[in-house]
């Protein structure tokens, strides 16, 4: 069969625009299940990124958090914890896994990280166990500044099972930027409440 000139064109562009982006495919978390399931939540800046092929060839980053404060964990502020995350670049080589956590030297993220394969932490839910924290200039306020926790989940496409076992589409916890003080003490409740049970 022949596909006549306008009948292709719409096949092709059809195609392209059901493509699926770039993005891991992974069960959306609530609040709760990231602090119940993190051996750790901190406020943490990035201090360094040390990136290198693991022992089964795969190349990794070792990132070094300093910790402000400590929501969960037997960590002290000031302390230091090493999140290893997949993908890196080691010489000219570059891997990128969709959904890890990215990180920037000095950016300061609350962090939810769990221990697995022995000795290293890792994001809990990948990227949806890092939101990162910036500065927002209020020329309104005294001070001027405010620090606010933007969403979590960057290159995740987030999913739930529905009530007969398919796949929809999830939100992530946050929705919109929030102030990092109200995030902080929503997340010390739940750990509070999960504690007392």
């Amino acid at each position: 069969m022949r596909l006549t000139w306008p009948l292709g064109a719409a096949a092709v562009a059809l195609a392209v625009l059901c493509a699926p982006a770039s993005a891991s495919m992974v069960e959306a978390r609530t609040l709760e299940q990231l602090v119940r399931d993190a051996g750790y939540v901190v406020l943490a800046r990035v201090e360094s990124q040390a990136s290198r092929y693991d022992a089964r060839g795969r190349i990794v980053t070792d990132v070094t958090l300093e910790i402000e404060q400590v929501v969960k964990g037997d960590a002290e502020p000031g302390a230091r914890l090493v999140l290893r995350r997949f993908g890196g670049v080691v010489g000219d080589v570059a891997a990128t896994v969709d959904g890890a956590p990215t990180f920037r030297d000095g950016e300061l993220a609350v962090v939810f990280a769990q221990r697995r394969g022995g000795d290293h932490l890792y994001a809990v839910g990948m990227s949806q166990g890092v939101f990162p924290v910036r500065v927002v200039r209020s020329k309104a306020r005294a001070g001027g500044a405010t620090r606010v926790v933007d969403p979590s989940g960057r290159g995740l496409a987030l999913v739930t099972r529905g009530p007969n076992g398919t796949l929809q589409k999830a939100a992530g916890v946050l929705s919109e930027t929030t102030s990092l003080d109200a995030f902080l003490g929503r997340l010390r409740a739940i750990a509070a409440a999960q504690e007392g049970h």
